[in-house]
């Protein structure tokens, strides 16, 4: 793994839910899925598209590892409520066109307590700076400008977006030095790479209250 990537067993918690029942929404092969499997925990994928829970599912018999695999849309979860450990969503939220619909879902599948795990585009990265600090090439390139921020997420945004949730923690990573211009790259990385990165991460809980909240509807 490149030295970009050595956040993300820490951040995304793989070996930390053996026995868990674990939730994965995304796009991609299933990667950070099947480490979740590989460390004990009972791991559930939910996709629209056929094809991609096809790919996933052959990536984990390969791998000799069970997975449940549900085709379905991330805004309408065909699970139980509050039958959920763990949630962990990446590269989604910004794809989709109402993201509300589907941290709702997220909320209604979690139990009390339950954790949430979500990895997204950051609006303000390195790409951001870069065209603040240097005008003339957001001038060049006003319509990449555009296609850059749509979708992406600042840190306020995303705990707005998760507003139901509690203990909200967002960490930002995800960059290498080379994509600094000469005069930063004297900077410590992983400095750097909280400020001005292109990934966050946002860990949260859903509310031991909400098991009350659920008692007294029932």
């Amino acid at each position: 793994m490149g030295r970009q990537g050595r956040w993300i067993p820490k951040l995304l918690e793989f070996a930390k839910h053996r026995g868990e029942t674990l939730l994965g929404l995304g796009n991609g092969l299933g990667t950070d899925w099947l480490q979740y499997a590989k460390h004990g925990a009972n791991v559930i994928v939910c996709s629209p598209s056929v094809k991609q829970l096809s790919l996933i599912r052959r990536n984990f018999e390969l791998r000799h590892l069970t997975g449940k695999f549900v085709h379905a849309s991330s805004a309408g979860i065909p699970l139980e409520t509050a039958s959920i450990d763990v949630v962990c969503v990446s590269s989604l939220l910004q794809e989709v066109p109402e993201p509300h619909a589907v941290v709702e879902e997220i909320y209604r599948v979690l139990k009390p307590g339950g954790k949430v795990l979500a990895v997204t585009p950051a609006k303000y990265d390195v790409d951001y700076w870069l065209r603040f600090c240097f005008p003339w090439q957001r001038i060049a390139k006003r319509d990449s400008d555009s296609r850059h921020m749509s979708g992406r997420f600042s840190r306020r945004e995303l705990r707005r977006l998760f507003g139901r949730f509690s203990e909200h923690r967002i960490h930002k990573r995800h960059l290498r030095r080379r994509e600094l211009p000469h005069v930063w790259r004297w900077a410590p990385l992983p400095l750097v790479e909280r400020l001005i990165g292109h990934v966050l991460v946002l860990k949260a809980f859903k509310p031991l209250s909400a098991a009350m909240s659920c008692t007294a509807a029932a």
